[in-house]
């Protein structure tokens, strides 16, 4: 199994609450240096997601950025591992984040808003250097997007499984910070906003599942100058409900012998 380095915090817990990958980013860097050190500039001329000290779910830092043209303000990052990240049923990936609406007036996107973030399967290990879609098998976004119903609720794509659509979540967009959670299993993925249930999009083509490789920040798309934060994203696949007794099991044999 090819890994690859992960500056953030990755946890891996004992029995009862073990997590057999994760990837948790707090965005607490203390420059913009920093950030880009972790999160590589994902677009066609270096730009990327703008670090900053204001707003903040948590923490120090959060990021932000608009994009004016297309292929711009973007960031990304490969995840630790290419081949764990891959939901069931029983075990989805659990890809979350916290968005900031800066402007709760305004109840309408702009024409053409996009502010998004995504996680990305590629073939292969890995996300490409640079831009690009070549080798794109999958990928499951949430945000704001200026389509395809509603400008006034959240909104989630899923490129997977047979699926490939934008759709219009029911809960209506507010002010502040709010949690936007995709459970992706083999199936279906659900989506959730702020820990409730929202909408679940069930897979036409469970072969075209795969195993997640990185995580995109910001659409990189023309979005009529509409800016939101992002904060403490997630990604987290745990273990199968048997390999959790299995561990539960060796760590109370390994109890059981230092007694």
């Amino acid at each position: 199994m090819k890994r690859v380095g992960v500056t953030s915090a990755v946890l891996v817990l004992g029995c009862g609450g073990v997590l057999s990958a994760a990837i948790i980013e707090n965005f607490d860097y203390p420059d913009q240096a920093a950030f880009n050190a972790v999160w590589r500039p994902w677009t066609a001329n270096g730009s990327s997601m703008l670090l900053t000290s204001t707003p903040t779910h948590s923490g120090s830092g959060a990021v932000h950025g608009v994009a004016l043209t297309n292929y711009t303000m973007r960031s990304a990052r490969d995840l630790d591992s290419y081949t764990d990240y891959v939901g069931t049923d029983d075990s989805p990936v659990r890809f979350e984040f916290w968005l900031y609406d800066e402007n709760p007036a305004l109840p309408t996107l702009p024409n053409g808003a996009r502010n998004f973030n995504e996680i990305r399967a590629y073939a292969g290990d890995g996300m490409p250097a640079s831009f690009s879609n070549t080798g794109l098998q999958g990928l499951i976004a949430m945000g704001l997007y200026n389509t395809p119903v509603s400008d006034d609720n959240y909104h989630a794509r899923v490129y997977y499984g047979g699926v490939s659509a934008w759709f219009n979540l029911n809960t209506p967009r507010t002010g502040g910070w709010h949690k936007l959670t995709a459970e992706i299993g083999a199936s279906a993925v659900k989506f959730l906003v702020d820990d409730q249930l929202d909408t679940v999009i069930a897979f036409t083509d469970p072969a075209r599942v795969f195993a997640f490789d990185g995580v995109v920040l910001g659409s990189g798309l023309t979005s009529g100058g509409y800016d939101v934060y992002f904060d403490d994203l997630s990604v987290i696949k745990t273990p199968e409900p048997a390999a959790l007794l299995v561990m539960a099991a060796v760590g109370l044999l390994a109890g059981r012998r230092r007694a």
